[in-house]
């Protein structure tokens, strides 16, 4: 990328990527005149109007004379700030398409993909963490696991993890450091954050959980990512140290 930024004198060189169409609306979108100059910016546009399939990934080469005329303002962004200034006053933008793993973890969804394709060792050139077994994976055997564990990998289990009484893991499942996980419960396609305690009688599936938030990886969420309504903590689970919930609390759940 840095031989062909130099070599076109380029500006900016951007890192793109191509896309498949039904992706386009996620992404800034590059229109290239010739092979790789770029003549203009589409931030995240409907599908049907898509100038091409080539996604800028965020990752920029700059001369620094680009950084010389640049007001100095708060809250510029470079995509919609700093390149269309540089489009509008004659600047020379580069696109360089090689052909390499992209694995974007900008929103829940590709986050928690991220992570899958890790325990898979589907992420090229990032080893996994932990070693691997039928159906898990562990970088060593967690703090505390009961026998009366049922676990269809992929699973990763941090080894400070505490696994207390009947739990039934589907995978994918993710346990981060010093969580706790007290059974009955049971965990499918499911993050659980460091410090997390679940309590008896949890049921999560398809979560993204913390000890005072969790939401949904695979919903659509507003625009707004920072709504208190996306982060509704779960009854069952608080910060690891918490004592057990109420029994009432814990038939709620389990019922």
């Amino acid at each position: 990328m840095m031989r062909h930024h130099r070599a076109t004198d380029a500006d900016v060189t951007i890192a793109a990527h191509r896309i498949s169409p039904e992706r386009r609306e996620k992404y800034g979108i590059l229109q290239l005149s010739g092979a790789s100059r770029i003549r203009g910016f589409q931030e995240k546009p409907p599908q049907a109007h898509a100038a091409s399939n080539l996604a800028s990934t965020g990752i920029y080469l700059f001369h620094p004379r680009v950084l010389n005329g640049l007001q100095d303002r708060p809250g510029q962004d470079i995509a919609t700030d700093l390149l269309p200034a540089v489009l509008n006053s004659g600047g020379h933008i580069e696109a360089f398409d090689p052909h390499f793993c992209w694995t974007d973890i900008g929103t829940a969804r590709d986050y928690f993909t991220a992570l899958v394709r890790g325990l898979k060792e589907e992420n090229v050139g990032i080893p996994s963490a932990g070693l691997a077994t039928e159906s898990s994976k562990f970088g060593r055997p967690p703090a505390a696991m009961p026998r009366n564990l049922s676990m269809r990998g992929p699973c990763y289990i941090a080894p400070s993890a505490k696994i207390l009484g009947p739990v039934e893991f589907e995978g994918p499942v993710i346990l981060g450091a010093d969580t706790v996980i007290e059974g009955p419960a049971y965990l499918k396609n499911t993050l659980i954050t460091p410090n997390t305690h679940v309590h008896p009688g949890a049921w999560i599936e398809n979560m993204i959980v913390g000890p005072d938030w969790a939401f949904n990886h695979t919903a659509d969420h507003p625009a707004d990512p920072t709504s208190p309504a996306n982060f509704t903590p779960l009854d069952a689970v608080g910060p690891t140290g918490t004592p057990e919930l109420p029994d009432a609390a814990q038939e709620r759940q389990i019922s």
